[in-house]
């Protein structure tokens, strides 16, 4: 099945590229609305993905002039507040019914997984300076010695907190079920490492998951590259 996500966001189209790809979608993607409107015109999709904020023409004037040319396809709008319009052309009948399972396919795709991650590291990176902070006076190094980390880490929490990257959020975790042997023993390393040395652990832990999204983002394109 053939879709068109209109997304300008690089980190964000390659995420839900990943997701959709994954589905079973043929994913066919335009940075702005000039090509996504182009596109439309020259092609044949079997559904939509457009983004409202879109450069040079808006994601709603693309609308219009896809309703032109195609005025029963199958439309998702997504807005800046993550919300989602779901546009639907008055087709009746079963025509309709398998219009609406696709839009509803696709949105459980979009956001089966917004509760297991989030956009950003946000108040995480309080952790992460403050780490930083913790692990020189222990170790009793004045900060005029690690200033220059100081900034970069500062800089990078920073630009991490207020990003687009996807960071894995925990709240799916269920202590209820049963986990494997590999999970039991990673977690009695790292009460061992906070027993041994709290401020190592709690800023090691940090940095490894603020690298974590970065990760995640450069495997996910270079899988979307891959044949």
């Amino acid at each position: 099945m053939k879709l068109l996500l209109a997304e300008d966001d690089a980190m964000l189209a390659d995420a839900l590229t990943t997701q959709l790809g994954g589905a079973g979608f043929a994913v066919e993607h335009a940075a702005n609305g000039a090509v996504a409107e182009y596109l439309l015109s020259k092609h044949s999709f079997d559904i939509a993905v457009l983004d409202i904020g879109l450069p040079m023409m808006d994601g709603l004037a693309v609308l219009q002039h896809v309703r032109q040319s195609q005025p029963h396809l199958p439309v998702l709008l997504l807005t800046a507040l993550g919300e989602v319009h779901v546009l639907i052309a008055g087709t009746g009948g079963d025509a309709a019914a398998a219009e609406a399972a696709t839009l509803s396919g696709v949105s459980k795709v979009l956001f089966a997984d917004d509760h297991a991650y989030c956009h950003g590291m946000g108040e995480s990176t309080a952790a992460l300076v403050a780490g930083l902070v913790w692990v020189m006076i222990v170790s009793g190094v004045p900060g005029s010695d690690v200033r220059w980390l100081a900034c970069v880490l500062t800089i990078f929490a920073g630009i991490t907190m207020v990003s687009n990257v996807r960071y894995y959020s925990f709240k799916d975790v269920n202590l209820k079920k049963s986990v494997p042997f590999f999970v039991i023993a990673v977690i009695a390393l790292g009460f061992a490492l906070v027993a041994y040395s709290p401020e190592i652990a709690m800023f090691g832990f940090f940095v490894l998951y603020g690298l974590s999204g970065y990760v995640l983002a450069v495997v996910g394109r270079l899988k979307r590259k891959s044949p």
